[in-house]
Protein backbone atom coordinates (compact mmCIF):
# COMPACT_ATOMS: atom_id res chain seq x y z
CA UNK A 1 0.00 0.00 0.00
CA UNK A 2 1.31 3.38 -1.12
CA UNK A 3 2.38 5.68 1.93
CA UNK A 4 0.21 9.16 1.75
CA UNK A 5 2.78 12.18 0.82
CA UNK A 6 3.36 14.61 3.40
CA UNK A 7 1.68 17.53 2.13
CA UNK A 8 -1.67 15.70 1.83
CA UNK A 9 -1.78 14.70 5.49
CA UNK A 10 -4.24 16.78 7.73
CA UNK A 11 -3.42 19.26 10.05
CA UNK A 12 -5.16 17.02 13.14
CA UNK A 13 -2.19 14.05 11.67
CA UNK A 14 0.46 16.33 12.54
CA UNK A 15 -0.87 17.90 16.31
CA UNK A 16 -1.32 14.03 17.53
CA UNK A 17 2.21 13.40 16.63
CA UNK A 18 2.97 16.75 18.46
CA UNK A 19 1.15 15.69 21.35
CA UNK A 20 2.98 11.85 21.35
CA UNK A 21 6.19 14.01 21.10
CA UNK A 22 5.27 16.10 24.25
CA UNK A 23 4.74 12.84 26.19
CA UNK A 24 8.07 11.61 25.68
CA UNK A 25 9.69 15.15 25.92
CA UNK A 26 10.82 15.32 22.53
CA UNK A 27 10.70 18.69 22.29
CA UNK A 28 12.65 19.40 18.75
CA UNK A 29 10.87 16.58 17.40
CA UNK A 30 7.43 18.50 18.67
CA UNK A 31 8.73 22.05 16.94
CA UNK A 32 9.17 20.05 13.60
CA UNK A 33 5.71 18.20 13.86
CA UNK A 34 4.30 21.99 14.34
CA UNK A 35 5.85 23.36 11.97
CA UNK A 36 4.32 20.61 9.50
CA UNK A 37 1.39 21.41 11.05
CA UNK A 38 1.41 25.51 10.15
CA UNK A 39 2.87 24.85 6.53
CA UNK A 40 -0.87 22.55 6.19
CA UNK A 41 -2.89 25.11 7.42
CA UNK A 42 -1.01 28.12 5.32
CA UNK A 43 -1.35 25.98 2.20
CA UNK A 44 -4.80 25.08 2.69
CA UNK A 45 -5.71 28.34 0.30
CA UNK A 46 -8.36 29.65 2.94
CA UNK A 47 -7.28 33.07 3.79
CA UNK A 48 -9.71 32.97 6.49
CA UNK A 49 -8.09 30.00 8.29
CA UNK A 50 -6.53 31.23 11.56
CA UNK A 51 -4.67 29.04 14.02
CA UNK A 52 -7.28 27.96 16.84
CA UNK A 53 -6.54 28.05 20.54
CA UNK A 54 -5.18 24.48 20.51
CA UNK A 55 -3.23 24.83 17.48
CA UNK A 56 -1.76 27.66 19.34
CA UNK A 57 -0.59 26.59 22.43
CA UNK A 58 0.60 23.41 21.07
CA UNK A 59 2.91 25.60 18.78
CA UNK A 60 4.25 27.75 21.60
CA UNK A 61 4.74 24.64 23.97
CA UNK A 62 7.07 23.11 21.28
CA UNK A 63 9.33 26.33 20.91
CA UNK A 64 9.12 27.31 24.60
CA UNK A 65 10.35 23.92 25.88
CA UNK A 66 12.96 23.76 23.31
CA UNK A 67 14.35 27.39 24.21
CA UNK A 68 14.12 26.10 28.00
CA UNK A 69 15.63 23.04 27.42
CA UNK A 70 18.70 24.82 25.94
CA UNK A 71 18.76 27.38 28.75
CA UNK A 72 19.29 24.68 31.44
CA UNK A 73 22.16 23.16 29.65
CA UNK A 74 23.42 26.23 28.94
CA UNK A 75 23.44 26.94 32.67
CA UNK A 76 25.11 24.28 33.45
CA UNK A 77 28.06 24.69 31.33
CA UNK A 78 27.97 28.63 32.17
CA UNK A 79 28.33 27.28 36.44
CA UNK A 80 31.14 24.40 35.77
CA UNK A 81 34.38 25.64 37.36
CA UNK A 82 36.49 25.79 34.23
CA UNK A 83 39.78 26.66 36.44
CA UNK A 84 41.45 22.93 36.47
CA UNK A 85 40.41 22.00 33.16
CA UNK A 86 42.69 21.56 30.16
CA UNK A 87 42.95 23.09 26.92
CA UNK A 88 41.46 20.61 24.58
CA UNK A 89 38.31 19.81 27.15
CA UNK A 90 38.12 23.89 27.80
CA UNK A 91 37.63 23.96 23.53
CA UNK A 92 34.85 21.73 23.78
CA UNK A 93 33.17 23.61 26.55
CA UNK A 94 33.27 26.63 24.70
CA UNK A 95 32.28 24.96 21.49
CA UNK A 96 29.41 23.79 23.25
CA UNK A 97 28.19 26.72 24.80
CA UNK A 98 28.42 28.47 21.26
CA UNK A 99 26.49 26.09 19.83
CA UNK A 100 23.83 26.27 22.72
CA UNK A 101 23.67 29.97 21.92
CA UNK A 102 23.54 29.88 18.58
CA UNK A 103 20.75 27.74 18.61
CA UNK A 104 18.70 29.87 21.37
CA UNK A 105 19.26 32.39 19.42
CA UNK A 106 17.87 30.78 15.79
CA UNK A 107 14.56 28.91 17.79
CA UNK A 108 13.77 32.28 19.09
CA UNK A 109 14.11 34.15 16.04
CA UNK A 110 11.77 31.39 14.43
CA UNK A 111 9.14 31.79 17.13
CA UNK A 112 9.37 35.53 16.28
CA UNK A 113 8.46 34.84 12.89
CA UNK A 114 5.87 32.71 13.84
CA UNK A 115 3.98 34.96 16.55
CA UNK A 116 4.09 37.84 14.12
CA UNK A 117 2.02 35.57 11.24
CA UNK A 118 -0.57 33.69 13.40
CA UNK A 119 -0.15 34.85 17.06
CA UNK A 120 -0.55 39.40 16.33
CA UNK A 121 -3.69 39.31 13.71
CA UNK A 122 -6.13 42.41 13.49
CA UNK A 123 -9.43 40.28 15.06
CA UNK A 124 -7.18 39.01 18.02
CA UNK A 125 -8.72 39.85 21.56
CA UNK A 126 -6.76 41.93 23.82
CA UNK A 127 -5.42 39.49 25.69
CA UNK A 128 -4.10 37.53 23.08
CA UNK A 129 -2.36 40.89 21.92
CA UNK A 130 -0.92 41.18 25.49
CA UNK A 131 0.05 37.62 25.33
CA UNK A 132 1.95 37.82 21.62
CA UNK A 133 4.04 41.07 22.76
CA UNK A 134 4.92 39.46 26.16
CA UNK A 135 6.06 36.06 24.62
CA UNK A 136 8.23 38.25 22.28
CA UNK A 137 9.52 40.28 24.98
CA UNK A 138 10.34 37.26 26.69
CA UNK A 139 11.66 35.42 23.24
CA UNK A 140 14.58 38.63 23.54
CA UNK A 141 15.14 38.60 26.60
CA UNK A 142 16.41 34.68 26.27
CA UNK A 143 19.24 35.92 23.65
CA UNK A 144 19.81 38.68 25.58
CA UNK A 145 20.83 36.42 28.54
CA UNK A 146 23.50 34.48 25.84
CA UNK A 147 24.39 36.66 23.82
CA UNK A 148 27.96 36.91 24.57
CA UNK A 149 29.23 40.60 23.15
CA UNK A 150 27.77 43.65 25.36
CA UNK A 151 26.36 45.65 21.82
CA UNK A 152 24.35 41.99 20.61
CA UNK A 153 23.16 41.35 24.35
CA UNK A 154 22.01 45.38 24.73
CA UNK A 155 20.25 45.21 21.35
CA UNK A 156 18.04 42.10 22.52
CA UNK A 157 17.76 43.85 25.69
CA UNK A 158 16.22 46.62 23.83
CA UNK A 159 13.76 44.67 21.22
CA UNK A 160 12.43 42.86 24.87
CA UNK A 161 12.07 46.25 26.32
CA UNK A 162 9.56 47.37 23.54
CA UNK A 163 7.47 44.57 23.16
CA UNK A 164 7.17 44.46 26.72
CA UNK A 165 6.23 47.86 26.52
CA UNK A 166 3.92 47.24 23.67
CA UNK A 167 2.06 44.73 25.79
CA UNK A 168 2.03 46.81 28.92
CA UNK A 169 0.25 49.62 26.72
CA UNK A 170 -2.10 47.29 26.10
CA UNK A 171 -3.15 46.37 29.19
CA UNK A 172 -2.92 49.44 30.72
CA UNK A 173 -6.03 50.43 28.48
CA UNK A 174 -7.97 47.66 28.59
CA UNK A 175 -7.69 47.42 32.02
CA UNK A 176 -9.25 44.40 34.52
CA UNK A 177 -10.32 42.90 31.33
CA UNK A 178 -6.94 41.35 30.91
CA UNK A 179 -6.22 38.27 33.53
CA UNK A 180 -4.39 38.42 36.92
CA UNK A 181 -2.26 35.56 35.77
CA UNK A 182 -1.38 37.39 32.12
CA UNK A 183 -0.72 40.67 34.15
CA UNK A 184 1.40 39.15 36.79
CA UNK A 185 3.68 36.85 34.05
CA UNK A 186 4.25 40.20 32.33
CA UNK A 187 5.12 42.70 34.99
CA UNK A 188 7.05 40.10 36.56
CA UNK A 189 9.08 39.84 33.61
CA UNK A 190 9.37 43.60 32.29
CA UNK A 191 10.62 44.05 36.02
CA UNK A 192 13.43 41.61 35.72
CA UNK A 193 14.45 42.75 32.20
CA UNK A 194 14.31 46.56 33.67
CA UNK A 195 16.47 45.72 36.97
CA UNK A 196 19.29 43.58 34.40
CA UNK A 197 19.69 46.21 32.04
CA UNK A 198 18.25 49.44 32.45
CA UNK A 199 18.83 50.43 35.69
CA UNK A 200 21.46 53.27 35.54
CA UNK A 201 20.60 56.58 33.82
CA UNK A 202 23.28 55.65 31.11
CA UNK A 203 21.34 52.21 30.18
CA UNK A 204 18.08 54.38 30.32
CA UNK A 205 20.32 57.31 27.80
CA UNK A 206 21.53 54.06 25.75
CA UNK A 207 17.98 52.76 25.49
CA UNK A 208 16.33 56.55 24.19
CA UNK A 209 19.67 56.09 22.02
CA UNK A 210 18.65 52.74 20.10
CA UNK A 211 15.30 53.97 19.80
CA UNK A 212 16.59 57.11 17.76
CA UNK A 213 18.66 55.08 15.58
CA UNK A 214 15.35 52.97 15.17
CA UNK A 215 13.55 55.65 13.87
CA UNK A 216 16.64 56.93 11.49
CA UNK A 217 16.96 53.33 9.98
CA UNK A 218 13.33 53.28 9.27
CA UNK A 219 12.83 56.71 8.13
CA UNK A 220 15.98 56.41 5.60
CA UNK A 221 14.52 52.90 4.12
CA UNK A 222 11.21 54.70 3.40
CA UNK A 223 12.30 57.70 2.03
CA UNK A 224 11.22 57.60 -1.84
CA UNK A 225 9.18 54.51 -1.07
CA UNK A 226 5.69 54.90 -0.55
CA UNK A 227 4.16 52.30 1.61
CA UNK A 228 1.19 50.58 -0.22
CA UNK A 229 -1.21 50.83 2.48
CA UNK A 230 -3.84 48.69 0.48
CA UNK A 231 -1.80 45.76 -0.91
CA UNK A 232 0.24 45.52 3.26
CA UNK A 233 -1.67 42.65 5.26
CA UNK A 234 -3.55 44.18 7.86
CA UNK A 235 -1.85 42.64 10.46
CA UNK A 236 1.37 43.97 9.94
CA UNK A 237 -0.13 47.87 9.63
CA UNK A 238 -1.07 47.25 13.29
CA UNK A 239 1.89 45.35 14.31
CA UNK A 240 3.52 49.02 13.04
CA UNK A 241 0.93 51.23 14.52
CA UNK A 242 2.12 49.29 18.02
CA UNK A 243 5.38 50.02 17.26
CA UNK A 244 5.37 53.42 16.47
CA UNK A 245 2.56 54.42 19.04
CA UNK A 246 5.19 53.24 21.97
CA UNK A 247 8.38 54.60 20.04
CA UNK A 248 6.25 58.04 20.42
CA UNK A 249 5.48 57.52 24.12
CA UNK A 250 9.16 56.57 24.75
CA UNK A 251 10.53 60.06 23.33
CA UNK A 252 8.07 61.99 24.44
CA UNK A 253 8.41 60.78 28.00
CA UNK A 254 12.18 60.92 27.69
CA UNK A 255 12.10 64.23 26.17
CA UNK A 256 10.00 65.67 29.23
CA UNK A 257 11.80 64.32 31.97
CA UNK A 258 15.56 65.44 30.25
CA UNK A 259 14.42 69.40 29.77
CA UNK A 260 12.29 69.44 32.86
CA UNK A 261 14.94 68.30 35.09
CA UNK A 262 15.00 70.44 38.35
CA UNK A 263 16.50 69.56 42.04
CA UNK A 264 14.16 68.01 44.35
CA UNK A 265 14.69 69.13 47.76
CA UNK A 266 16.02 66.33 50.54
CA UNK A 267 13.06 65.01 52.13
CA UNK A 268 13.59 65.29 56.16
CA UNK A 269 13.45 61.80 57.32
CA UNK A 270 10.73 60.46 59.71
CA UNK A 271 11.68 59.94 63.23
CA UNK A 272 13.93 56.89 64.53
CA UNK A 273 10.98 54.83 65.47
CA UNK A 274 8.25 55.80 62.91
CA UNK A 275 10.93 55.09 59.96
CA UNK A 276 11.92 51.57 61.66
CA UNK A 277 8.18 50.45 61.79
CA UNK A 278 7.90 51.78 58.14
CA UNK A 279 10.79 49.02 56.94
CA UNK A 280 9.50 46.64 58.90
CA UNK A 281 6.06 46.65 57.31
CA UNK A 282 7.62 47.36 53.91
CA UNK A 283 9.81 43.92 53.89
CA UNK A 284 7.13 42.50 55.69
CA UNK A 285 4.88 42.97 52.33
CA UNK A 286 7.61 42.77 50.17
CA UNK A 287 7.91 39.17 51.40
CA UNK A 288 4.48 38.45 51.42
CA UNK A 289 4.14 39.69 47.62
CA UNK A 290 7.57 37.61 46.66
CA UNK A 291 6.17 34.24 48.44
CA UNK A 292 2.98 34.31 46.55
CA UNK A 293 4.53 35.17 43.55
CA UNK A 294 7.33 32.40 43.78
CA UNK A 295 4.45 30.11 44.67
CA UNK A 296 2.28 30.69 41.34
CA UNK A 297 5.91 30.30 39.39
CA UNK A 298 6.77 26.80 41.19
CA UNK A 299 3.42 25.55 40.58
CA UNK A 300 3.80 26.74 36.65
CA UNK A 301 7.02 24.85 36.88
CA UNK A 302 6.06 21.64 38.53
CA UNK A 303 3.33 21.52 35.70
CA UNK A 304 5.47 22.11 33.03
CA UNK A 305 7.73 19.05 34.31
CA UNK A 306 11.08 21.78 34.93
CA UNK A 307 12.92 22.12 38.09
CA UNK A 308 12.63 26.29 39.32
CA UNK A 309 16.08 25.82 40.73
CA UNK A 310 17.33 24.78 37.33
CA UNK A 311 16.14 27.85 35.75
CA UNK A 312 17.87 30.75 36.11
CA UNK A 313 16.05 33.07 38.38
CA UNK A 314 17.06 36.16 36.25
CA UNK A 315 14.94 34.57 33.08
CA UNK A 316 11.57 35.61 32.58
CA UNK A 317 8.74 33.21 34.15
CA UNK A 318 6.90 31.24 31.79
CA UNK A 319 3.57 32.09 30.15
CA UNK A 320 0.66 31.45 32.64
CA UNK A 321 -1.42 29.60 29.88
CA UNK A 322 1.70 26.66 29.59
CA UNK A 323 0.22 24.98 32.84
CA UNK A 324 -2.34 22.85 31.26
CA UNK A 325 -0.63 20.15 30.00
CA UNK A 326 -3.09 17.62 31.31
CA UNK A 327 -5.03 16.69 28.04
CA UNK A 328 -1.73 15.81 26.15
CA UNK A 329 -0.81 13.25 28.36
CA UNK A 330 -4.23 11.61 28.77
CA UNK A 331 -5.44 11.94 24.92
CA UNK A 332 -7.37 14.25 22.77
CA UNK A 333 -10.09 16.37 24.93
CA UNK A 334 -10.93 18.87 22.07
CA UNK A 335 -9.80 22.04 22.42
CA UNK A 336 -10.08 23.27 25.80
CA UNK A 337 -6.95 25.49 27.13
Amino acid sequence: MAREPEAQKPVEHWLSLAKAAFKFKSFDVMVDFMKKAVQTIEKGGDEARRLNEEERRLLCTSYMMSVYERLISWQNEMSRPHGEVDPEQLEAIKHKISTIESEIVSICSEFHVLIDKHFILTDNSVEEDVIAYSLKGDLDCYVAEVRPDAMRKFTAACEARLSFQIAANIATAAGPIISGSTSMWLDNNFSLLTAKFFNTKDAKRDFREYVLNWCEINKEASEGNELDLDNLPKSEIKRNLYRFMVVKAILDENYVEEEVQEDVPVPVPPPENELHDSMAELREMEKEGSDRLMGVLDENFKKLRLDPSMVLKSLPSAPPFLNSFEDLDSGDKGDKV
